[in-house]
């Protein structure tokens, strides 16, 4: 295969040789580059963007082996969950080390791995889905969206599930917790 190299303010995408690929995703998972509300000036940040980061990895998906070094807060489920789902497609053997933290949206593209490693020093966070909410709403408002925050948690809760092999009652009350983990645990 042809080699790839993508350097990105957010990751970096190579091909080591034919064979193998390393991807390091040290940043926030966002559907679009964050912008200024005023400006409309992109701001400033380390962004794992889902449309760049799912093109990016094309580019990578005949090797064999992929290692994911990831350092990463969390951000948007609606884009952690895709890149997640991609990652579980590739006929790769896909390995992530957390190098950091792997919180939030970071713990579901952690779940995509064949292999994970966690660092001992390292961190893992899970809970449950939130948004921001701007604006006046009316009870029907307010329930459809704590439904549709009930359906991102029970995605989440089936990738965790996958991953662990634990039940969803329980996993979903470490989500309700926000549970923290070290590497050991």
């Amino acid at each position: 295969s042809k080699p790839v190299n993508i350097q990105r303010d957010y990751y970096t995408m190579a091909t080591v040789d034919g064979d193998e690929a390393e991807i390091i995703m040290y940043g926030e998972i966002v559907q679009e580059q964050p912008r200024n509300w005023w400006t409309d000036e992109p701001i400033e940040g380390n962004y794992i963007i889902l449309d760049e980061f799912l093109e990016d990895l094309k580019l990578v998906s005949d090797v064999k082996r992929i290692t994911i070094r990831l350092n990463s807060v969390g951000g948007d489920a609606y884009a952690a969950i895709p890149i997640h789902n991609r990652l579980r497609e590739l006929n790769a053997d896909v390995t992530v080390i957390v190098d950091g933290v792997a919180m939030s949206g970071g713990s579901l593209i952690m779940c995509a791995a064949d292999t994970v490693r966690v660092n001992a020093s390292s961190l893992i966070m899970i809970h449950k889905c939130w948004c921001r909410i701007w604006g006046g709403f009316n009870a029907d408002e307010l329930r459809k969206l704590a439904a549709s925050n009930d359906a991102v948690d029970k995605a989440q809760a089936a990738i965790y599930k996958r991953k662990t092999g634990m039940s969803e009652e329980e996993i979903l009350a470490m989500m309700a917790e926000e549970t923290y983990m070290t590497g050991s645990e």
